[in-house]
């Protein structure tokens, strides 16, 4: 969710012919952040891991106007085709005081079916929603679903951010001060969204690529490839704070 939380109102641009139910968007890959919109009673609930906003919206065209209760937060937001390939109705958001930090949500109601096939960066993909998984061995995360692929770089963070524990590598100047490594340690619990229609081979063992995101959640997850033979999937339910 986005940070700012300094300013009063949210404007959010959406489609005119909004059904009288609870829509709900959240970020495409977690439960972590969301906006849920009370159609009928006109209100809403923004809520992400470390607090949960309210108040009521008022509508104008295209646009809603969201005072929230306590007056502390400001947001705007357009209509967007999402770019996930899992679900057709999306928000592209910012905060007020921020032109160019757009965030892209989704709304859940418009994911496909999971056990869908799609296409995504020209692999044939099976939807999985979202799926616990945890790393049985130091795991690479890889570009494309492929051994050759480039390997996704992480940090390891500190400070007041250690709870966050894998962190992509963003900046040369932060060289100095986190460690950078290519793969997560066995163990690691993460989620997969994703595989690959047909099985690969990777030396012995023959499995599917599964499209992952690494520290789901926290800002700058890491997004891409894992060999299923190196993972284990489990029925773990993730938690999900978005349910209305």
């Amino acid at each position: 969710m986005l940070k700012s939380i300094s300013m009063t109102l949210f404007i959010v641009i959406i489609h005119s012919e909004m059904r009288a139910e609870n829509q709900v968007y959240h970020d495409p890959w977690a439960s972590t952040s969301c906006l849920l919109l009370d159609v009928e009673k006109r209100t809403f609930i923004a809520r992400n891991t470390e607090l949960a906003l309210d108040g009521i919206f008022v509508e104008k065209g295209n646009q809603l106007t969201l005072k929230s209760t306590n007056g502390s937060w400001n947001i705007f937001c357009q209509k967007a085709n999402p770019q996930n390939v899992f679900f057709k109705n999306g928000l592209r958001c910012r905060s007020a005081d921020s032109k160019n930090d757009w965030r892209q949500y989704v709304q859940r109601a418009s994911a496909i079916p999971v056990g869908s096939l799609a296409d995504m960066n020209a692999n044939k993909v099976v939807y999985l929603g979202k799926t616990t998984a945890t790393s049985k061995t130091a795991l690479k995360v890889r570009a494309q679903p492929t051994v050759n692929a480039k390997a996704m770089i992480f940090r390891v963070m500190k400070s007041e951010y250690e709870t966050c524990g894998i962190f992509p590598f963003t900046s040369e100047s932060d060289r100095a001060r986190y460690t950078t490594k290519d793969s997560m340690t066995a163990g690691y619990k993460f989620y997969a969204h994703a595989r690959t229609a047909s099985k690969a081979k990777v030396g012995t063992s023959e499995n599917y690529w599964y499209y992952v995101v690494v520290q789901d959640g926290c800002p700058g997850s890491v997004e891409g490839w894992s060999f299923g033979g190196f993972i284990e999937l489990s029925d773990e339910v993730p938690e999900d704070i978005c349910a209305p």
